[in-house]
């Protein structure tokens, strides 16, 4: 069947004019998606979408050469798959990388470094008869003051210096 009569298949509503849209040009949409995104599912999608705009689209008009209208309706909707499948918000690869490191990172944001320095301060602390008290288990600015000398002491006896 050729373009004009499919045009006129398209015009009259009819379902047959998808069959043999696909039978014809169906090969040639998914070489075309699948060079642009690169993923079969993507690509089965896309020329799917496109069947769609093609059958909105011709009713009010009428392509000269509908093979390379379809194919650039194909190739449109590739690339607005692309864009969509890479924007920064999207990208699945980072979102796996982070979903890796979860374990990695510690809950309540301290480092190993924090981590170690408050052990090492509390041990000394016990030695010498004083009471320690973490970030966590107080905001009064004054324990804040007495926390920072703390820190500096310790920091000072652990030969760190500021």
């Amino acid at each position: 069947m050729d373009d004009s009569q499919i045009v006129e298949l398209f015009f009259e509503r009819s379902e047959q004019a998808f069959t043999e849209l696909s039978e014809k040009y169906e090969k040639t949409c998914l070489k075309i998606a699948m060079n642009i995104l690169g993923n079969p599912d993507d690509a089965h999608d896309c020329v799917n979408d496109s069947y769609l705009a093609l059958w909105n689209n011709i009713p009010p008009q009428r392509p000269d050469n509908l093979k390379y209208y379809f194919y650039r309706i194909v190739r449109n909707n590739a690339i607005k798959r692309f864009h969509y499948n890479t924007a920064k918000k999207r990208n699945s690869y980072y979102d796996i990388a982070f979903e890796e490191l979860e374990d990695c990172i510690p809950a309540d944001n301290k480092t190993p470094e924090t981590e170690l320095l408050e052990k090492e301060l509390t041990q000394i602390y016990k030695q010498q008869g004083r009471v320690y008290t973490t970030a966590k288990e107080t905001t009064d600015p004054f324990c804040e003051v007495l926390k920072e000398k703390y820190y500096q002491e310790g920091s000072c006896l652990l030969g760190y210096s500021n």
